[in-house]
């Protein structure tokens, strides 16, 4: 069990320094030995489905901003529903809050794969009220209330029409209600911090497409105020300095459609300096190709426009 649990580990730490080959190689040797182990002992049964859910649910900086192609929707999609089905008979047995959690982070991904809308309307449902319940048991444990609040800051504005903006701005607007206990018990959390950002600019984006530009201005400075306290404790952060470009693009065009055309300039120029200051060893991941390409575009547009 320890070597599985290990390799889960390390599948974890080189999916965080974006190497997807080795990260997927740990994952695979993970339920290897998971396989190895009786079916009956729970903590091996755990680890076999954290790595099954670990190859179909690659986390943002290693998919980049890519479409899925089938085959590989298709591959993801089995990988989740063995992990399901592992925790399926341990819940049946033994439920319990790393069970639950487990089980709820399975049906959330499989709920991005899916096509169908209402299943997949259903297994979020169902993961957001397993999560639920559990902080309703412990509320004071910070690991299930950082569960809590993903899930509802998981929305997609891309395909959003505007007569269903206000459940956005609900759902993101509870998820920072529920993340300020976290804010208080541990200020310096840089996971909380960042998922605090990504609230921000989500509400931001949505007050720009209302035209609600002061709003959205007020939004950005703070994202942008909390993103740069990130970037200064943990300066070679790729995730951090990315992020900060991207916030810095999301205030340009702010600026450009409210008329403030050297405001915008200096966004733009400081979304330059954040990429390039990236090591470039990190030159070929795919989310820094994916924010220099982003930022080269939104350079060039602003020359243009000039």
């Amino acid at each position: 069990m320890q070597t599985a649990r290990l390799n889960n580990e390390l599948g974890g730490l080189y999916a965080f320094e974006f190497d997807g080959t080795q990260a997927q190689q740990c994952f695979r040797w993970a339920i290897e030995s998971a396989k190895q182990l009786d079916r009956s002992s729970v903590a091996g049964q755990t680890e076999l489905a954290r790595a099954h859910l670990s190859l179909g649910d690659q986390p943002p900086n290693l998919r980049g901003n890519q479409p899925y192609a089938a085959e590989q929707r298709t591959r993801d999609l089995n990988e989740v529903n063995q992990a399901i089905e592992v925790l399926d008979r341990l819940r049946d047995s033994s439920a319990n809050k790393t069970l639950n959690i487990l089980y709820a982070r399975s049906l959330l991904a499989r709920s991005r794969l899916l096509d169908s809308p209402p299943a997949k309307r259903r297994d979020f449902s169902d993961a957001v009220t397993m999560l639920r319940e559990q902080l309703i048991a412990t509320p004071d444990d910070s690991s299930i209330r950082f569960e809590f609040v993903r899930p509802l800051a998981n929305v997609d504005l891309r395909n959003r029409s505007p007569n269903r903006m206000a459940d956005a701005v609900e759902r993101l607007e509870q998820a920072l209600q529920e993340l300020q206990p976290l804010r208080i018990s541990a200020p310096d959390n840089a996971v909380v911090r960042a998922a605090e950002v990504h609230l921000l600019h989500k509400l931001a984006s949505i007050a720009r497409a209302q035209s609600r530009f002061s709003d959205a201005s007020e939004l950005l400075i703070e994202a942008i105020r909390l993103q740069t306290a990130l970037t200064t404790a943990w300066p070679d952060n790729v995730n951090h300095r990315c992020w900060r470009a991207m916030l810095y693009r999301s205030q340009a065009l702010l600026y450009r459609e409210s008329g403030n055309a050297e405001a915008a300039d200096l966004a733009v120029a400081s979304a330059i300096s954040d990429v390039d200051s990236i090591d470039a060893k990190y030159a070929e991941y795919p989310m820094v190709i994916q924010t220099r390409d982003t930022i080269q575009e939104l350079s060039s547009s602003n020359t243009k426009d000039k």
